[in-house]
């Protein structure tokens, strides 16, 4: 078999028992496995820093301690994401630039508890922000309804008075304003330079599927892709089990 596909196979937490004793085939499918979510995540942090430089860095860093033996034990990807924004906070501090932010010690991971506590705590932040981008992406007649529907609480007949239409106007709205959303919502979440043009071509196109405006070629290439390419296919599943969520 394949070594490469051996290694697809075995869990995070093999990959990294291998890479502390150098295995650069483990650490690069870390890399492979994890970089599309980090730079994802590393676009969502506050400041001007190159998301590429914050993932490189952070992987950088964490190898290190790997070889040291310290890093993550079991919990790479949360590992990860809390090295991504604490490496953008710092880059913040070096500006005195004011934020309000989760600062978080990715050492917190080695205890599993603390490790799912933090973890929550990055996603939460991190989704919120995500959250607020792909909602300003909406029209602002999609954003009222929501914002009516989900804030507010308010009946369809209320939000009818207030938007002036009729009620059953309302439930097409807020329906194709939710589906939007979620579209929007997930395009935040894989939206990466892969690196590789085609992955790249292929995220990009993640949202239309899912909002079902993708023309039936578009939507079929991203299936085949999807269905070849390991890195993509996670990236995608994560972000579908978080818009879910």
């Amino acid at each position: 078999m394949n070594v490469w596909r051996e290694l697809g196979e075995l869990s995070d937490r093999e990959l990294i028992d291998l890479a502390r004793v150098e295995d650069s085939g483990a650490w690069a499918e870390l890399w492979s496995r994890h970089r599309n979510a980090a730079l994802a995540a590393a676009r969502s942090q506050p400041g001007n820093a190159d998301p590429e430089d914050l993932v490189a860095e952070a992987f950088t860093r964490i190898l290190e301690l790997l070889r040291r033996g310290g890093g993550p034990a079991e919990e790479f990807r949360p590992y990860l994401y809390a090295t991504v924004r604490n490496l953008a906070l710092k880059s913040l501090r070096g500006r005195s630039v004011a934020f309000s932010c989760i600062d978080m010690d990715p050492d917190e991971f080695e205890d599993e508890g603390a490790a799912a506590s933090v973890d929550a705590r990055l996603r939460t932040q991190t989704d919120v922000e995500m959250l607020t981008r792909a909602m300003s992406e909406l029209p602002e007649r999609w954003q009222e309804v929501l914002r009516l529907t989900e804030v507010e609480q308010l009946k369809p007949a209320e939000i009818a008075e207030v938007i002036g239409v009729g009620p059953n106007a309302v439930a097409a709205l807020a329906y194709r304003a939710r589906r939007a959303l979620r579209a929007a919502w997930l395009q935040q979440h894989v939206q990466a330079d892969s690196g590789d043009p085609e992955c790249t071509a292929v995220l990009e196109e993640v949202g239309r599927v899912e909002a079902g405006t993708a023309p039936a070629a578009v939507a079929a290439q991203v299936a085949d892709h999807l269905a070849g390419c390991d890195a993509c296919r996670l990236l995608v599943q994560d972000a579908l089990a978080s818009a879910r969520g």
